[in-house]
């Protein structure tokens, strides 16, 4: 243990994350030789992700002691956390340190009163600005943005506190949001029926593509064409999948009405199977099968 005139660094095992009555991580316990060490915190000291995860491992942290009267009667020392070096042996960077950021704006982000105040990359990395400033930046969604700030990590918190199943994560870059409208094509001529697939009618292009690069459906809609077997999206596909994630997340009742809804429209686009059917995703196409023949 070492120590200056305020702050102390302290080395030993994370024995216990202390949390607030709100459920937010407000301490921790360690013990540093045979004694037991309180550190009281603000969230955005550290990772907290990390931290949760980090109990029974060796942890070293900057704090120094309170000798306030609440903790006169303390079972064990009392210290205000200032920030953790590490955690496993391995260096840590705390949260709220300046990071660089950088990817493609995928929506932009307004504040409750209805100004932009921000946007989202595609890495879902949120950049917070004033309104004042996104006026003077002119962000739109496929800008290439850099920025440099503070990094506070609510989904982290949030996996952290609550549960890595109830709060998910995208570990990589999002892809950017998907055309407003779907291509454009005619039943006259088409040779199959084409049904995109829910999520290729949420998300788009890859977010590292230039912004003129095309939708999925745009370049299955081209490639048929160019085939001489052209393809015909039903105007009335919106509202309508292929009944899995129903089905994934235990809803019976709502799979089997989006079930019995889908093989209706598949019956009636077709004329009742005259024209083949064309999805654009291998579990949605086993979906739609399985159901289809049940």
């Amino acid at each position: 243990m070492s120590r200056d005139a305020k702050t102390e660094t302290l080395s030993g095992e994370l024995q216990q994350v202390l949390f607030s009555p709100k459920g937010g991580i407000e301490g921790l316990l360690m013990k540093v030789g045979w004694t037991s060490i309180q550190m009281s915190m603000d969230p955005a000291t550290v990772d907290v992700a990390a931290l949760a995860n980090a109990v029974g491992k060796p942890i070293e942290a900057e704090g120094s002691p309170d000798h306030s009267p609440k903790t006169k009667d303390c079972m064990h020392p009392v210290y205000k956390l200032n920030s953790i070096t590490k955690i496993g042996g391995k260096a840590l960077k705390p949260d709220g340190a300046c990071h660089l950021v950088s990817g493609v704006v995928a929506s932009v982000h307004f504040a409750k009163h209805g100004e932009p105040n921000g946007v989202i990359l595609g890495s879902g990395e949120f950049i917070h600005t004033r309104p004042r400033g996104m006026k003077q930046l002119k962000l739109e969604v496929g800008s290439k943005v850099v920025g440099l700030g503070v990094v506070k990590s609510v989904a982290a918190v949030a996996r952290a506190v609550v549960s890595k199943d109830l709060m998910p994560a995208v570990p990589g870059p999002m892809p950017l949001p998907a055309l407003s409208k779907l291509p454009k094509t005619t039943k006259e001529t088409a040779a199959a029926v084409y049904f995109p697939a829910c999520i290729n009618r949420m998300f788009g292009r890859d977010p590292t593509q230039s912004r003129g690069a095309p939708s999925l459906p745009e370049v299955l809609v081209t490639l048929s064409e160019r085939a001489g077997k052209p393809l015909w999206i039903p105007p009335d596909v919106a509202g309508l999948c292929c009944a899995t994630p129903w089905s994934s997340k235990g809803y019976q009742k709502g799979h089997d009405y989006m079930a019995a809804a889908m093989v209706d429209a598949l019956w009636r686009w077709s004329d009742r199977g005259q024209l083949p059917i064309v999805v654009d995703a291998a579990s949605c196409t086993l979906g739609l099968v399985e159901r289809s023949s049940a």
